[in-house]
């Protein structure tokens, strides 16, 4: 944005900004809900509760629509 005036390569950037953050955040869900896996499969210490996961789901839901 110069002077003011917002330029059609400056939204196209922002969106291509916006849309790589949220497929960074959905790949980080992927990773999580992948090593509670591991975790449940006996490989690890601690598992994720209902409540987080339900929290993990919202994210995921909001962030596809």
């Amino acid at each position: 944005m110069k002077e003011g005036k917002i330029h059609l390569i400056d939204l196209d950037f922002e969106y291509k900004m916006w849309k790589n953050h949220l497929e960074w955040f959905l790949r980080d869900l992927k990773i999580i809900r992948e090593r509670n896996n591991e975790i449940a499969g006996g490989k690890g210490k601690k598992e994720l509760n209902a409540v987080e996961e339900m929290i993990l789901d919202e994210w995921e839901d909001q962030i596809k629509k």
